[in-house]
């Protein structure tokens, strides 16, 4: 789906790219990236297999890249982690600060980036 909504978009300029891989493997590309998106994936990987996936994350983030996590939270008895518990792994195990959070009832969602990078205003030259 996110490969049809982005096909008109210039991906060749290097705005917009859809990659798709294993998350419990540690086959990310050999590159770095200004945002990665992690959506509706950790909390079916196991605490150690998540501390990996953020670990690689991470390492794969431009200096002054985001992460930004979003999760289901309640408890599916199916799944190893809940969303709350999926994002405490990867707060824990970054190295990564919060510079923006929202939850309700039913989703979180963390926005992560190195200490010191300021908000997207003062990196744009709008603060």
């Amino acid at each position: 789906m996110p490969r049809t909504r982005t096909a008109t978009l210039p991906s060749a300029a290097g705005q917009v790219q859809v990659r798709q891989w294993d998350a419990a493997n540690d086959d990310w590309p050999d590159e770095s990236f200004d945002l990665v998106v992690v959506s509706e994936i950790l909390y079916y990987l196991e605490a150690e297999q998540a501390e990996r996936f953020v670990r690689s994350a991470v390492a794969h983030l431009d200096d002054d890249g985001e992460m930004i996590l979003v999760h289901w939270r309640p408890r599916v008895p199916e799944y190893p982690l809940t969303g709350d518990e999926a994002h405490a792994v990867a707060r824990r195990v970054s190295g990564l600060e919060t510079a923006g959070h929202y939850e309700d009832a039913d989703l979180v969602l963390d926005q992560l980036q190195r200490p010191g990078t300021g908000s997207v205003a003062s990196k744009e030259g709008l603060r």
